[in-house]
């Protein structure tokens, strides 16, 4: 088999992206102690993903909500309830260990954020919109503007419409508290 179509005979047939498996636990942080537990579990993960909630979120803003995700588990970091004290307890550490490698989207506003009200150097960081970007440069393609999570998701791991529903509903059941 050539992984030609029988259309066109000249395309190939695109890879069908791996399934996600969706980590098994949620857990809500909003105090020390709780901060201490969420993140030596994390950092026993060479990799996380993370993302940051906020109003206005930037150095000028206020940063609310800190998501972290390992391969068993996701953790909401309620800065609100919580504030400096989750820092202080780990969550700092954690976001500045050069053994973790912190996935994230476009994190310019995020890491403003976090260094302005919380003098966190959010570091080492793979971004992915920069990896994009760099790709479309490697293969010679149309650099163009920022491409979304949402695109990145659908198009190379295969997150369905309703995977990226259920995180719309849960942001906006957060900004409704």
């Amino acid at each position: 088999k050539s992984g030609r179509t029988k259309a066109s005979g000249s395309r190939r047939t695109p890879a069908r992206p791996p399934k996600v498996n969706m980590p098994a636990e949620s857990v809500i942080v909003e105090d020390a102690a709780a901060a201490r537990l969420a993140t030596t579990a994390l950092a026993e993960h060479s990799r996380i993903a993370v993302d940051c909630e906020g109003v206005l979120l930037s150095r000028k803003g206020r940063l609310c909500l800190i998501q972290v995700a390992s391969p068993v588990g996701v953790y909401f970091f309620d800065i609100v309830k919580g504030g400096r004290e989750l820092f202080d307890s780990g969550l700092r550490y954690l976001l500045e260990s050069a053994s973790v490698i912190k996935v994230m989207h476009d994190c310019r506003q995020d890491c403003d954020a976090l260094l302005h009200q919380f003098d966190v150097r959010l570091a080492p960081v793979v971004d992915t919109q920069v990896a994009f970007t760099v790709l479309r440069q490697v293969r010679n393609l149309k650099v163009g503007l920022p491409v979304s999570l949402k695109t990145l998701l659908k198009k190379f791991v295969g997150i369905s419409e309703d995977d990226i529903a259920m995180k719309t509903g849960s942001k906006a059941a957060m900004g409704e508290q």
